[in-house]
């Protein structure tokens, strides 16, 4: 299962910070952020399970930082 969501992340630094404690929540995880990508991009990829999204927003808000799913349409 992959999931896309758009971000406000802007700085890579925040973006390496998020991903070592997001590596904690979701072990079993790949995930990237691509910041040249005008939405800014976090992708998350499970074999094992199925991504909890409303635990990944509540993960970036506490963080300070906002996703939102990106829709395919």
């Amino acid at each position: 299962m992959v999931e896309v969501f758009k971000t406000n992340i802007t700085k890579n630094k925040n973006a390496k910070r998020l991903l070592a404690r997001l590596i904690e929540v979701f072990p079993a995880c790949k995930m990237t952020f691509d910041l040249e990508d005008c939405d800014r991009i976090f992708r998350i990829e499970s074999i094992v399970n199925t991504i909890d999204i409303e635990l990944v927003k509540t993960f970036f808000e506490q963080n300070g930082f906002v996703c939102e799913v990106l829709n395919d349409d």
